[in-house]
């Protein structure tokens, strides 16, 4: 909600629950003036600008209140108004309960951009912007006259933006509007910044209405990283618990499949690998000539009922030795795959060889 100095009263409730409000000052009550950028740092104009405006004003420079509200090119933009009235405002707002506050020129509430000059009106005052932070109030007679002197000096020419009725314009003024509203929009209005005159020794302290909104907003970004921690703690027991179960599942499977080995739940990968590797390396041996061998020959032995008395296998051949007493069973021994030759060992053996056949 903003308002113009001579309505706060009927708007002083709505305005004493609005966040800084803007108050729009009379710029009747202060003039506008230009200056040369001084040479000095930055931090020193404040400090010079009195000085350099001292031909300028009418007072004393200790008793006005200069606010450098802008640079164009080489130039300063400086409001400048007495102290007295400063005070004389402030206490206008204080007395409705408004302790935090802005005070912008009333021209500033009107339109601007590059090329147009705005006009309003506001009681008995016409109200003319005709730049970023250029402008004046004054009564309709000293404002046009101002006016003219203002398009007289323009570099181009420049249209008009009027926000009264348009029959308050002069004639000669009337075919050079291009935009035209019926009256000031004191709230939907943007304005630099710097404009505001509650500046240096008027500045305001900050009050609890300025201060409270960063308690709750620091307040309530601590609860939520208090929340985020809570809720990151329980899903980090969450997913123990089902690292954890997990694990035993493994182990339960893992016994199932494999039983009689004993393991913990992360060398059950290794453990696996190791069985099967030791598993295939078994399937390897028993696929050997030699093993085969001996599995086509314990068919014979088992049913033969003799005494082996040595085995050597040798150049894939499988030599037995077996009692003499066994000749009769042995000769009748046949081996699909392989050649049998039985000799005679001593007096009392016989030597039984198998020649593994190729190219069957």
């Amino acid at each position: 909600m903003n308002s113009h100095f001579d309505d706060i009263t009927e708007f002083s409730q709505t305005l004493v629950s609005t966040n800084e409000p803007c108050i729009w000052v009379p710029s009747n009550r202060l003039v506008v003036h230009q200056v040369p950028v001084p040479s000095a740092p930055k931090r020193k104009w404040p400090e010079l600008v009195p000085w350099m405006l001292e031909d300028k004003i009418l007072q004393p420079p200790e008793s006005m209140h200069f606010v450098i509200v802008g640079k164009s090119k080489d130039k300063l933009s400086v409001l400048v108004v007495a102290k007295d009235q400063i005070r004389e405002w402030k206490n206008g707002v204080e007395e409705i309960g408004l302790l935090n506050y802005k005070f912008i020129p009333d021209y500033l509430a009107l339109p601007w951009h590059s090329g147009l000059i705005s006009i309003g009106q506001k009681s008995e005052h016409v109200l003319v912007r005709s730049g970023e932070f250029e402008g004046f109030s004054a009564p309709p007679d000293l404002a046009w006259h101002m006016l003219a002197n203002v398009l007289q000096q323009s570099e181009g020419p420049l249209s008009l933006s009027i926000s009264m009725p348009e029959d308050d314009l002069p004639e000669e003024l009337k075919d050079k509007v291009e935009i035209l509203h019926q009256r000031i929009d004191w709230q939907n209005v943007s304005f630099p910044g710097s404009t505001n005159l509650l500046k240096g020794d008027f500045a305001l302290a900050p009050s609890s209405n300025t201060v409270n909104p960063w308690l709750k907003t620091a307040a309530l970004f601590v609860l939520a990283l208090i929340l985020s921690f809570v809720t990151l703690n329980k899903e980090n027991n969450r997913l123990q618990e089902e690292v954890v179960y997990l694990s035993e599942q493994n182990r339960s499977e893992f016994y199932s499949l494999f039983s009689g080995l004993t393991i913990r739940s992360r060398d059950i990968r290794a453990t696996l690998e190791s069985y099967i590797s030791n598993r295939f390396r078994q399937r390897e041996s028993l696929q050997s000539d030699a093993m085969q061998a001996l599995t086509v020959l314990d068919r014979a032995m088992s049913a033969c009922n003799c005494d082996l008395q040595s085995l050597t296998w040798a150049n894939n051949s499988l030599e037995l030795i077996l009692p003499k007493t066994a000749a009769s069973v042995v000769s009748q021994w046949t081996f699909e795959g392989y050649e049998k030759q039985i000799n005679t060992g001593n007096e009392n053996t016989l030597r039984l060889t198998l020649n593994q056949e190729y190219g069957r």
